[in-house]
């Protein structure tokens, strides 16, 4: 009886131990899939960030799921808000998502991370790389780590030039306290998240570093700092 209460608890509060995916064939790892802001034409698995809006969407579940128009899908266990998957792609994929933040320096953001059976899984990984006419230098890498579609783990935030930490904590099943920085090094933002949202007072700053603005959230807002998950904000996308 006390092992069933464990399992009963560990559900509804979303405190379960995570397990890494194990692959096989029956369940093949998923395939990379990329999401681009502006592309002129479509080249191997990339996807405007506008037509991957339109494909996929959050459902009440807070799972990422495929849209059930597109005919190229089929709809698992004939439900039509679950996951739906390509016959190449029966489980997910890895999304990336790409975009120029200064083109005239050829600076670079790249952020990705596997979506498994609509939630996140692992680690996502966001990369902010220059391009110095012979190989690519990486300037900025932030890592945070998922668990049971919450940021839960270790959340890093890593100046790669010269090895400098410029941020390290920890989340708790998607609360905790948030930085970002520009790839100079400096801060962007940082405030509260509670159960994956933004919450309370925010502080964002300009590229010298002076406060730019302040704003204050509810979880009614419902502004989410998971990936992929903010692209589908209603307000304050993530691109």
């Amino acid at each position: 009886m006390s092992s069933i209460i464990s399992i009963l608890i560990c559900i509804l509060t979303n405190s379960c131990t995570c397990k890494k995916v194990i692959y096989d064939a029956e369940n093949p790892p998923p395939l990379p899939f990329s999401v681009v802001k502006n592309m002129t034409s479509s080249i191997g698995g990339e996807v405007e960030v506008s037509l991957f809006f339109k494909r996929y969407k959050v459902n009440p579940k807070g799972l990422i799921v495929r849209k059930a128009h597109d005919s190229e899908y089929y709809i698992e266990k004939e439900s039509r808000d679950t996951i739906i998957h390509h016959p190449e792609k029966p489980y997910g994929a890895t999304f990336y998502f790409f975009r120029d933040i200064d083109k005239r320096k050829k600076i670079r953001l790249d952020e990705n991370v596997v979506v498994f059976k609509g939630i996140p899984i692992e680690t996502y990984e966001r990369t902010i790389t220059q391009w110095n006419g012979k190989e690519v230098d990486t300037l900025l890498q932030k890592t945070v780590e998922y668990c049971n579609n919450a940021i839960h783990g270790n959340m890093r935030i890593v100046k790669e030039e010269d090895r400098t930490i410029l941020y390290s904590t920890k989340f708790k099943k998607g609360s905790g306290y948030w930085k970002d920085f520009f790839y100079t090094g400096s801060l962007k933002e940082e405030g509260q998240v509670k159960k994956n949202f933004k919450y309370g007072k925010w502080t964002y700053y300009n590229k010298k570093g002076e406060i730019d603005s302040t704003k204050t959230y509810t979880l009614k807002d419902s502004i989410d700092v998971r990936f992929p998950h903010c692209i589908f904000n209603k307000k304050e996308l993530c691109y």
